[in-house]
């Protein structure tokens, strides 16, 4: 084959592979859309349960938080009833 033919084979070689790469772009273009569409609500998802779990840790803590002042004013309670019972006891 001469230098001739070669250069041609070559320029009809990287015109179908343009073509075949252009087609098959054009025909995936829809999918590649929806894929990424799907990309962008699941990294919404993803956000909105991150967010749900930091508000459920604040909810925890806030839980612990209020179980401690109720062990708190519980404690204060039997106190006050200890010193209601010596008191009674003292009077009678």
């Amino acid at each position: 084959m001469t230098f001739d033919r070669w250069i041609e084979l070559i320029t009809t070689m990287i015109a179908i592979c343009g073509g075949v790469y252009w087609v098959i772009k054009i025909l995936l273009q829809p999918l590649t859309l929806q894929l990424k569409q799907a990309i962008a609500k699941v990294d919404s998802t993803a956000e909105e349960l991150h967010k749900y779990m930091d508000d459920q840790y604040k909810m925890r803590e806030r839980l612990i938080r209020g179980d401690d002042k109720f062990a708190n004013h519980e404690e204060r309670l039997k106190n006050l009833e200890i010193d209601v019972d010596h008191l009674k006891d003292k009077i009678k």
